[in-house]
């Protein structure tokens, strides 16, 4: 059974940008992410090309924050997100 959140998530991605559905399709993938394993694996050449749809995606619910890490390349405390909704539930945005 799907939860109501779910449809609620998947009307939201609907109206989604292609960079912002790329953010979620690469968090499908990897489960938990920080911004610079996201820019990796969706080979972006720029951490401005996902920073501003992470934070979109945060104030839509889709995505939620669930910890901090120290990031290898900067040295600096840095956010990890993942999907807010089931990730088996993500067969519903494909």
């Amino acid at each position: 059974m799907i939860h109501n959140n779910s449809y609620a998530s998947y009307g939201q991605l609907d109206g989604l940008n292609k960079r912002c559905r790329m953010v979620v399709s690469a968090l499908n993938d990897l489960g938990v992410a920080t911004d610079r394993r996201l820019k990796n694996h969706l080979n972006l050449p720029d951490m401005n090309n996902v920073r501003p749809r992470v934070t979109e995606l945060l104030k839509l619910g889709i995505v939620e924050e669930c910890g901090t890490e120290l990031c290898d390349v900067t040295n600096k405390t840095v956010r990890k997100v993942r999907l807010a909704i089931g990730t088996n539930q993500m067969e519903l945005f494909q």
